[in-house]
């Protein structure tokens, strides 16, 4: 059934349009006095637009500062702001594909958006690799080394007293022998999942935990640590299309949703974000998955052509 959208809602989608026509049209003085008139009608209407400027500032598609109307339209420097805007856009593409191509450079193994991976590593363990996932190896000289460059990934390592394996990402070390654990990349935090044997996890600073089979820790990005239980067949169960959370920051929920949606999402609101579930949602359907995990914390969904989906509260 089609619902109608909330007052709310019709802003927000208005304030989109906006900024596509200011950009579009900087100089002209008349469309900023309909934008402003637009703004002074409904307190709704600014609301909307920080929620909207916010939104494309994340994809970096806005500068942080807000630009001042024209004064008057200056028709004669049109072909010179063109070439401008032309030059900008290019930097901004530039800027945005860095990240992506510095990690194809890092990066040993890659997965795209719902491209899942089953890789042997040179000592026959096994890693099932996420989603929109990227692991970086060195097994050179007798190591066992890892690192999680970006999303999950599932190890079955093979057992090896003589040489511990590693598994690294920004914020953790993860240190086994031989055992089946997961380890999975949010936007909040870095979180370690045990399905068999055990797992000492530590950060840079000290020891952090030795988890065992159906314990998991989350070690937030502020230095936080939480830790929680599940059931062990629940650890890794992305790999059946099936998430698990418990006491789960929604933006790290959000995080792995994005990864298995080709439209994307983007999360415009923090304190939904920090808001903490505990759930089970079906990855082969991301979009009911994320309106059945903000809805009940009075979060709201707007799909816009070509754009991300917008997620505010």
């Amino acid at each position: 059934m089609t619902t109608s959208p909330t007052p709310r809602e019709q802003a927000i989608s208005e304030a989109m349009d906006w900024l596509l026509r200011l950009q579009e049209e900087p100089d002209n003085v008349a469309l900023h006095d309909q934008h402003q008139r637009w703004l002074d009608a409904d307190e709704q209407h600014r609301d909307a637009w920080r929620h909207a400027r916010h939104s494309w500032r994340l994809i970096g598609a806005l500068p942080a500062a807000e630009p001042a109307p024209p004064a008057q339209a200056r028709p004669a420097r049109r072909g010179r702001w063109y070439r401008g805007a032309a030059l900008a856009a290019a930097a901004c593409l530039l800027l945005a594909l860095l990240p992506t191509l510095w990690l194809h450079l890092r990066a040993d193994y890659l997965t795209g958006t719902e491209e899942t991976r089953l890789v042997t590593l040179p000592d026959g363990s096994r890693v099932h690799l996420g989603a929109a996932s990227a692991l970086r190896t060195d097994f050179d000289q007798g190591r066992r080394r890892v690192t999680l460059l970006r999303g999950e990934a599932f190890f079955d390592v093979t057992r090896d007293p003589a040489h511990p394996f590693l598994v690294r990402t920004d914020t953790l070390d993860v240190t086994v022998l031989g055992t089946r654990f997961n380890v999975a990349i949010g936007a909040l935090s870095d979180t370690v999942s045990v399905a068999s044997g055990r797992v000492r996890v530590a950060d840079q600073h000290r020891r952090l935990a030795d988890l065992r089979p159906g314990q998991q820790l989350s070690r937030y990005h502020d230095g936080e640590v939480r830790e929680a239980r599940l059931a062990v067949e629940d650890v890794g169960a992305w790999q059946q299309q099936r998430l698990f959370v418990v006491d789960t920051a929604i933006a790290d929920v959000i995080a792995v949703l994005r990864r298995y949606d080709d439209r994307g999402i983007l999360l415009a609101d923090d304190r939904l974000g920090e808001q903490r579930v505990t759930g089970s949602f079906d990855l082969s359907a991301p979009e009911q998955a994320l309106d059945n995990l903000v809805q009940p914390h009075q979060g709201r969904i707007l799909s816009l052509p070509a754009l991300p989906r917008l997620v505010f509260q």
